[in-house]
């Protein structure tokens, strides 16, 4: 039994979580004040929770791509 979990053990790749960078967090929060907007409208706007616009601001969410630019297009960030 201890060799089957080992042999899984040493299969197993350890995977670090990229998050959205602080000054993208930064950039995307300060553009949503810019624009008069609460975590909330933003959220609206995207058909989305308003938590998940306070773990992108956060720096808690997982990087990724593709929201961040639709997020941005939202806001106007070139």
């Amino acid at each position: 039994n201890d060799s089957i979990n080992k042999n899984k053990l040493d299969g197993d790749e350890i995977v670090k979580i990229k998050y959205v960078p602080k000054n993208v967090c930064k950039e995307i929060q300060q553009a949503r004040c810019a624009n008069k907007l609460t975590q909330q409208d933003l959220a609206n706007k995207l058909s989305i929770k308003k938590n998940i616009i306070n773990d992108l601001e956060s720096g808690k969410m997982p990087y990724n791509k593709a929201f961040v630019n639709k997020v941005k297009r939202i806001l106007g960030i070139k």
